[in-house]
């Protein structure tokens, strides 16, 4: 039996035709999935796979179809491109209100999106929606990246105990945790937990600060909001701060804005309002 040519055209139109489903699914998985500090922290995933390896399906995906297309028109497909091209510049478009009409959306889009006009924005604001209905306080980390930090670093920023006090902890609840260099997601990873069940960890025996909870979404909090948690007084909080030679805009300005221009932790603020 004669084996047939392998056809690089035909072949490229395959990887064209595979890559636009998984492209559009695992966009429209990472649509609804939740923001990466979440799914970080609470280790979510979606058929076994987690939002990063979905990003990076994603973003392989479309590499793929672009290089297809490229390849398609500028390489196998160049001589029809281009005479269809010169037969339409000699002629005239001939749908030139279809043409018109597509050009018009194609700007209201873009439009919608920069300028944040509904209807298309407001599609785009039910994606986030979705994401924030992810952040509630037993799914939000107590700070951002928290995972990535080491249990010495976890335990002095977040916990307020010593790291050896941290692993112990760890270890009297079944759990097992080499030295206090190792990542809070790769001790979590190890023993088959999450790392917010980490976390839980501390809070069940209570063992960390009871001032713990507050730091849940802090970097979404307001000054303000802080100062309600705190039950300080906002203009006492501003003479706090001043002495502190940390600058705020307002009250209604992120604890994450405030900490992030005087390149501080978010918690050392929280820190210097408690003292």
């Amino acid at each position: 039996m004669k084996r047939s040519k392998f056809k690089f055209k035909v072949f490229t139109s395959f990887c064209l035709f595979l890559s636009f489903p998984v492209m559009t699914i695992s966009g429209i998985i990472l649509f609804i999935s939740p923001k990466g500090r979440i799914a970080n922290w609470i280790e979510w995933s979606f058929l076994g796979i987690t939002r990063e390896g979905w990003s990076s399906i994603h973003i392989v995906f479309m590499i793929i179809f672009l290089t297809g297309c490229i390849l398609h028109i500028f390489w196998l497909n160049w001589k029809v491109f281009w005479s269809y091209i010169k037969s339409k510049s000699t002629g005239g478009i001939r749908f030139k209100m279809e043409f018109a009409a597509s050009v018009v959306l194609t700007i209201l889009f873009i439009f919608s999106i920069a300028f944040e006009l509904p209807p298309i924005f407001s599609f785009y604001k039910f994606g986030e929606n979705i994401k924030a209905s992810y952040e509630i306080a037993e799914n939000t980390p107590p700070i951002p990246h928290a995972e990535s930090l080491t249990l010495k670093e976890f335990s002095e920023l977040v916990l307020e105990l010593s790291p050896e006090e941290a692993r112990k902890t760890i270890i009297d609840a079944g759990y097992r945790v080499e030295s206090v260099d190792e990542i809070i997601e790769d001790i979590a990873h190890n023993n088959d937990i999450t790392p917010n069940d980490l976390l839980s960890i501390f809070k069940s025996t209570n063992t960390t600060n009871a001032q713990t909870d507050n730091y849940s979404g802090l970097g979404r909090k307001t000054l303000l909001m802080v100062c309600e948690d705190l039950q300080l007084d906002p203009d006492s909080a501003l003479v706090i701060l001043d002495i502190a030679e940390i600058e705020i805009e307002n009250f209604e300005e992120s604890i994450k804005s405030i900490a992030e221009r005087a390149g501080i932790n978010p918690i050392e603020i929280i820190k210097i309002l408690e003292d």
